[in-house]
């Protein structure tokens, strides 16, 4: 199971007391995110259609707070959650349960305490592309959600990496080594995949960018002086 978070203050609480909801977006489309494991790194998209399959065939997923069983705020089973696939991504709209929980999310998201929300799901290997952009990057497309698990407002809606985003970059590397790496689903040659992962992280790559344009800055502004 992977989880995904987004940070968006389109998170919404509404309704009455008696009768309160929350809403918003667990999941955006084509929102490149850098994803960082201990065996490398990568970019990912949610490509639009990811979850037909999922509201199609009514997967019983639940809204959970911050992915915890203990605390239950809706279900499609019951009624009390419902999903759409917009343009945009994954929406979703639920009916708070009167319970302490229930009241405590509708509370601190309306106050703007919890403006996160994020996913669990899962995929297969036939639901996703690897390639890789001029900059050797190497990029995971999720075209298909196999199974939607839950959806979640959550307090610190930080981009993790998981074990199965580490275990799906090893089958990656585990191509390269044995040598049965397709061109097709890369598009790239296997040297270059290989030279990405064993190389620096993105984050690394992002630092000595961004020290590069600083130092620019400084010489131009010394230049000015």
């Amino acid at each position: 199971m992977e989880r995904r978070f987004i940070t968006s203050r389109e998170i919404r609480a509404s309704g009455s007391s008696k009768a309160p909801q929350i809403s918003g977006y667990a999941a955006t489309f084509n929102s490149p995110t850098m994803i960082t494991t201990q065996n490398g790194s990568f970019r990912e998209q949610i490509k639009p259609g990811a979850f037909s399959r999922a509201i199609r065939e009514a997967d019983d997923v639940c809204c959970l707070f911050n992915h915890n069983d203990m605390y239950v705020l809706g279900r499609i089973s019951a009624g009390t959650l419902r999903l759409k696939q917009t343009d945009r991504g994954l929406f979703y709209e639920c009916d708070i349960p009167d319970t302490q929980a229930g009241r405590d999310t509708h509370t601190s998201i309306q106050r703007g305490d919890i403006s996160g929300c994020s996913f669990a799901f899962e995929v297969g290997e036939d639901d996703q592309d690897w390639d890789m952009d001029e900059r050797g990057l190497l990029n995971r497309n999720i075209r298909n959600v196999r199974s939607l698990i839950d959806v979640s407002p959550v307090t610190h809606p930080a981009y993790a990496s998981t074990s199965v985003s580490a275990r799906e970059l090893e089958l990656v590397n585990a191509e390269i080594r044995s040598g049965k790496l397709r061109r097709q689903r890369l598009q790239v040659s296997p040297e270059k995949v290989r030279e990405a992962l064993q190389g620096k992280s993105w984050e690394q790559q992002l630092e000595e960018r961004d020290a590069a344009i600083r130092r620019r800055r400084q010489n131009l502004f010394n230049e000015l002086l």
